[in-house]
Order: structure tokens, then C-alpha cells, then sequence
């Protein structure tokens, strides 16, 4: 019966167990199992190695608490599966559609296996775990397992909540027309050293040096770090903020960045501006999604974008900074205070919080996957807690500094994790060796910044009128959206030639470009683990709910622009 059941589910698994004779293997022994801690808030729980079922049977009760939660077995071993069947779950494995079943009998499919299931059971809240026989390969698997769902779960949180996003994007477009173009600064910068300033506790012990470096290096802060530097007198030559929540307001509440060129793109949170005069400067980042990408065509803002290449592990501030500085040409470029570690037992340097030390079974509780707690060894060999998000962080900088060979990258930092191919160096010893020569910095920005405008076309008049016709798209969009779940709940027909044609109508509207494009097929990915084998019935209730899913979005953004 297992084998007729592994055959009418996974066909390709049970044509390679054909060559494996069942009767060649001998029943595995039982293995612990350790279930993780707060298993109430997973979502996807992974199993590398079936064994002997054991983890199937401890988690039944928890699978069937919830229908969204998910199961997987990873297994590379044909064996391990022939093994398994022998099993008294193996019947209840394969008879349940929570569980799932992957395979990789060969090394080189791991990394199409895993980017397979990420994309199959997205979730924020997973935990990796393995068998007894397979704990050696754990730590590596779950990491790589960790790194793919942060990067597509920050994908797809960012479309499904991207209606949230537009109350900061649009404010932020107006704001234009008093900006410089941050791009246009490309190259004028060329051989002057970048000093890039993180809000690691490490920081403060590179304070005094820093203070001696304002007319020999580019000193850069972002986000909280602008408020552990002006706690020290330190007022960098440029701040940059692009975080789009409250924390972000928070962080820079207690900074001194008055009169400094400010850098921002166009999903920071708005009212972040009340901190400071500027100049303000547009980052043309690809940070904003559609909406901002739309909207600069139609500006004609077309200057060169920053960070594409920083790879889609970097979600940061500073590894913007890192990726502008090199835009400006600076060599070379220091890392400073971005320790990516909980150096000390604290997350901040001075400065950003009154209270900056860490409870570690207060972070434990964490379930989400990019704020997982890891041990991992630092720079000098010591055991440290750090993230998963800093790891990825620590990897992408690395990665861009292997790419862009003719600067020279200077990590330090003095503690943390430190980044893979980057030189450790002091940051007395990179500055007698690298910040020798002496720079009017604050007149050159100055100069530089008056040379770099944007087109006439995003002067505020172009952008209300832009905005307006959008708003007007919007309008129109949300009409045809009510027709399209009216004619679907009367017809009960996905193929109804009136419902065929709605949904041509609203995909050319602009606000359909511009706004609604990716909720449909991010939806479809989030739930299509819920119809496998689905009935047509299943399937249009699906249908009639995105279609419903999108018009609340599409009342929420005109709530919200109403206000």
C-alpha cells in the first residue's frame, strides 16, 4: 500500500525506487526526537532525512491544528526513502497533503531543490531540523534554507503590503522638486577614501580617530548610526535613511543631522524629514518596487540605479552606503562599527538607545527567519550571537567587494563577523596609510550638489499631474475590480467571456502597471501548496478570492490618499 501511495503522489521518486529493492534494507533504529522551542508560531517545519518517521508522528497534532501549516521531508538518500516505507507512518505520511516529500540524489540538485520548496511553502516562520544519522550537514542546510526564504519572503511581503508602502512613496514623490539627484554625484568623488560608519557597539571605540578624519575621508551614516555618531560630536558628510517603519523615526529621533546633505529614497518613512533642513538628495535605488519605478519613467528620472548589483541578500542601509561610495568613485572604502554581531551583549553602539543590551531568551522567541538567532565564530575566533540577516549582510558585502576589484574594501571593525576576503586593518593603521591627504569635503559636496539636478519633469506641477492620473487609473480600476468579482459570483465561470474581458480592461489600465500587477501571481505562489490536485471548485474560489484580495487593497490606497 506505501508503495502504491508514494506512486500516485511522487511518480518520479517511486520510478527510481523501482531499481531499490525494498527488501535489501533493514528497519532503521528509532531516533530522538527534539522538537524546536515555540512551535505554536511555525508555519513550515523542515525535516532533513525521513528515518523511521518519528518526527511525522510527533508533529500529526500540529499540522492538524492548522491547515497552513506544512511539513517537508528532505531526503538524499533512495535508500532512505525504500527505508521508510517499511515504517508503520509511512501510510499516514503519504496519505496526508501537509506533508511533502523532496528528494536530491545527486549533491549538484541540492540548491534547485531548495530554492524549489522555498518557493513552494513560503513562509516567515520556518524551522530546519534533522534526523539523528543526518545532524552533521544541519547547520549548513538550515543556514542556506534560512538565507533563501528571508530573501523571497522580503520579496513577497514587500507586493502583498505594498499598498502600505504607497503612504510614504507618494509623500516622498512631491518632495522632489526640492531634491538633488544623489545618482548624478557618479564618479565626482574619484580616489577620496569612504569611511562607512555602522551602528555596531564596536563604533565607539573608533570615535576619537574618526573626529581627526573630517577633511580626509568621506565619512558616511546611516539610519540609527546617525544618531550614534552626533551622540559623539560626530556630524557624518552624509546621512541616508531608506526604512520605511516607526522604528526607523526612533532610531534618528535623538541625531543632530540639521544642515547635512541627507540621502534618502523614496520609501522612507516621511516623517523622518522633520529631523532635519537637508539639502536632501533622491536615491534612484529600485527600493520603492513598481509604484516608484512607474512613476520615474514618467518623470524622466533615468540616472543610473544603485545597489542592483549588491545582489538580493543585502537589505540594509549600510550596504547601500557601501554601494554608493563606490558609485562616487571613493577608494578606498573602510568599514567601521558594522560589527553584524551582538558584540558585548548589546545591539547598538552608545547613542541610538538608552538601553542597548540584549536578553538572549528574549531573542530566542523570535520565529521569524531573518531575525533567527545564530552562534557563529567572529573575526577573532570567539563565539558570538548574531542573525540570519546579518549573515546574509556580512556575505553580500563580501561578495561586492570580490566583485569590484579596483577598490580596495578595509574592514575596521573591530569586533564581529567580519567579511570573507576583506582585510582586517585598524582604523589608525587604514588612516596613516590611506587618509594622508587633506580635502575641503563639505565645500566640494556643496559645489557638487548644485551640479546635480534632476529634470525639469519631476518639478512638482509634473508630478501632481502624474499622481492625479493615476489616482484617476485607480478610480477606474476599482470599478472594473467590482464588476470582476460581481460577474464571478453570478457566473461561477473563469471562462465567462464577460469576465475575460474585464480582467483585459483593468490589466491595461496604468494604475493596473503601476500599482496591482504583482498582488495576483504572489498571491497565487502564497497559496498554491492548498490546491494541490484541487478540484475546479477549489480553484475558482481562489480565483474569486484574489480578485476580492485585490479590491480591498484597492479601497485601502484610496482611504488612505484620502486622508
Amino acid at each position: 500500500m506505501p508503495k502504491e501511495l508514494l506512486h500516485e503522489r511522487y511518480p518520479e521518486i517511486a520510478f527510481l525506487l523501482q531499481f531499490t529493492p525494498l527488501e535489501s534494507f533493514e528497519e532503521r533504529p528509532l531516533e530522538k526526537v527534539i522538537l524546536p522551542k515555540h512551535l505554536e508560531k511555525l508555519e513550515v517545519i523542515y525535516v532533513y532525512g525521513l528515518g523511521a518517521g518519528l518526527y511525522y508522528e510527533a508533529l500529526e497534532e500540529w499540522l492538524s491544528l492548522k491547515k497552513e501549516r506544512v511539513l517537508v521531508f528532505l531526503e538524499d538518500k533512495i535508500e532512505g526513502i525504500a527505508a521508510f516505507l517499511k515504517t508503520p507512518f509511512a501510510k499516514k505520511v503519504l496519505k496526508n497533503s501537509q506533508v511533502h516529500i523532496h528528494l536530491a540524489v545527486n549533491p549538484k540538485m541540492w540548491d534547485a531543490l531548495l530554492e524549489d520548496v522555498v518557493l513552494r511553502y513560503p513562509s516567515k516562520y520556518i524551522k530546519v531540523l534533522a534526523i539523528d544519522s543526518y545532524a552533521k550537514k544541519l547547520k549548513s542546510l538550515s543556514l542556506k534554507i534560512y538565507r533563501k526564504s528571508s530573501s523571497l519572503n522580503a520579496l513577497f511581503s514587500e507586493v502583498l503590503h505594498y499598498h502600505k508602502l504607497l503612504k510614504n512613496l507618494f509623500p516622498n514623490f512631491r518632495r522632489l522638486g526640492n531634491s538633488f539627484s544623489a545618482n548624478q554625484l557618479k564618479g565626482r568623488f574619484k580616489d577620496i577614501p569612504a569611511i562607512i560608519c555602522g551602528a555596531g557597539p564596536s563604533l565607539a571605540n573608533c570615535i576619537p580617530t574618526l573626529k581627526t578624519l573630517e577633511h580626509k575621508a568621506l565619512i558616511f551614516g546611516g539610519g540609527s548610526t546617525l544618531s550614534a555618531l552626533s551622540s559623539h560630536g560626530i556630524i557624518p558628510h552624509f546621512g541616508m535613511a531608506l526604512d520605511p517603519n516607526e522604528e526607523e523615526y526612533l532610531r534618528l529621533e535623538p541625531s543632530s543631522i540639521f544642515e547635512n546633505p541627507f540621502l534618502y529614497a523614496n520609501r522612507l518613512l516621511p516623517s523622518v524629514f522633520s529631523f532635519c533642513n537637508g539639502p536632501f538628495g533622491y536615491l534612484r535605488t529600485d527600493t520603492g518596487g513598481i509604484a516608484e519605478s512607474f512613476l520615474e519613467e514618467k518623470l524622466e528620472i533615468v540616472d543610473e540605479v544603485i545597489g542592483p548589483d549588491l545582489g538580493n541578500e543585502a537589505f540594509s542601509v549600510t550596504t547601500l552606503e557601501v554601494a554608493f561610495a563606490k558609485m562616487l568613485g571613493c577608494n578606498p572604502i573602510i568599514l567601521v562599527g558594522v560589527d553584524l554581531a551582538f558584540t558585548g551583549g548589546k545591539r547598538y553602539a552608545s547613542g541610538v538607545m538608552e538601553d542597548a543590551s540584549i536578553k538572549i531568551e528574549e531573542l530566542e522567541k523570535e520565529t521569524k527567519v531573518e531575525d533567527l538567532l545564530l552562534t557563529r565564530k567572529d573575526k577573532r575566533g570567539n563565539t558570538v550571537y548574531t542573525l540570519v540577516k546579518w549573515v546574509m549582510e556580512s556575505d553580500a558585502i563580501a561578495k561586492f567587494a570580490k566583485k569590484h576589484k579596483k577598490h580596495i574594501f578595509l574592514n575596521a571593525t573591530e569586533e564581529g563577523l567580519g567579511f570573507k576576503g576583506i582585510e582586517d586593518i585598524s582604523l589608525e593603521k587604514a588612516a596613516s596609510q590611506y587618509c594622508q591627504k587633506t580635502f575641503d569635503l563639505r565645500g566640494k559636496i556643496h559645489a557638487e550638489i548644485q551640479r546635480a539636478v534632476l529634470p525639469q519633469t519631476a518639478n512638482h506641477a509634473h508630478v501632481e499631474k502624474v499622481l492625479d492620473e493615476l489616482k484617476e487609473s485607480l478610480q477606474r480600476s476599482k470599478e472594473l475590480l467590482e464588476k470582476i468579482v460581481q460577474e464571478l459570483e453570478s457566473s461561477k465561470n473563469l471562462e465567462s467571456g464577460k469576465f475575460l474581458i474585464l480582467r483585459i480592461d483593468l490589466e491595461e489600465e496604468m494604475a493596473f502597471d503601476a500599482l496591482l500587477q504583482q498582488i495576483g501571481p504572489v498571491l497565487d505562489k502564497m497559496t498554491a501548496r492548498f490546491f494541490h490536485q484541487a478540484s475546479e471548485e477549489k480553484l475558482f474560489k481562489r480565483e474569486l478570492s484574489k480578485y476580492r484580495e485585490i479590491l480591498s487593497i484597492v479601497h485601502y490606497i484610496q482611504d488612505e490618499q484620502r486622508e
